[in-house]
């Protein structure tokens, strides 16, 4: 999944379904061959450029790969999720080197997930130009130790977006009743979220089903999508870029011998 970052290179090169990408660096946009193999659908990606566009790395949630395609090891192989990962990469406001990692998976299929339905982040380190030694920095002294946990009851949705101070950045999700938007400073990730009620008239009091798809903010940041897929609709919501808030939803309605799988602003 891709956050509309204020640095505009940042997401030159997309990560896309199996095997494939797009590199936006070249006229016409070329092809990216990746690595990534889906087991099942829904697969979701998300990848990081440097500032001038060069790709980075980029994930599904399980595995990281360098810009090399180089599959990053995992110390003692901990890692916090083991269902299908809505990840996102948000880089740190004030090192080039850092990069944090969400993420939000949903019920293992292969063994049960204590984080599932949990927005938990960690961080990489890029040692040197487009290459990472290992998955998670630093290096975890314990196997729940390296990671933090943001929201205890998330819907499998996430995104990213500018500040309108054109430094930090908000990253979103859902949960039952609400949307919770995190601010990201040169201080860290606030803990504390700016919660948005959702009236139950918008959207029932439950997790999201969105199925193949994702919430997306606008390129501006001013807008949210959301696809709701159990009720058939789509919800889009106005976006406060400086306090995080949301407001004025308006939901539309999908027909009734239509399904509805994705969205985008």
């Amino acid at each position: 999944m891709q956050g509309n970052l204020v640095a505009q290179k940042r997401n030159n090169v997309w990560a896309l379904g199996d095997s494939v990408g797009l590199n936006f660096n070249t006229t016409p946009v070329s092809i990216f061959k990746s690595r990534s193999a889906p087991i099942a659908s829904p697969y979701y990606l998300s990848s990081i450029c440097s500032k001038d566009g060069g790709l980075l790395f980029y994930t599904d949630g399980l595995t990281v790969w360098n810009r090399d395609n180089f599959k990053l090891p995992k110390y003692n192989n901990w890692w916090p999720w083991f269902g299908n990962v809505m990840p996102l990469i948000i880089p740190y406001v004030d090192n080039d080197s850092l990069y944090y990692f969400f993420g939000i998976d949903n019920e293992g299929e292969t063994q049960p997930s204590p984080n599932s339905y949990r927005l938990l982040y960690f961080s990489i380190k890029m040692y040197n130009p487009g290459d990472l030694e290992e998955a998670i920095y630093p290096r975890p002294t314990a196997m729940n130790s390296y990671y933090t946990s943001l929201l205890s009851t998330a819907s499998h949705v996430l995104a990213g977006t500018g500040h309108c101070n054109q430094v930090d950045t908000w990253i979103t999700t859902h949960s039952p009743g609400a949307l919770y938007s995190f601010l990201i400073t040169k201080n860290g990730v606030n803990p504390v979220p700016v919660i948005t009620p959702v009236p139950t008239s918008v959207m029932p009091e439950k997790k999201l089903e969105v199925t193949y798809g994702n919430i997306k903010f606008s390129a501006n940041s001013e807008r949210l999508v959301i696809p709701d897929n159990a009720s058939n609709k789509i919800v889009v919501f106005g976006f406060d870029n400086s306090s995080g808030k949301f407001s004025n939803p308006l939901v539309l309605s999908v027909p009734a011998d239509q399904i509805l799988e994705d969205v985008e602003l």
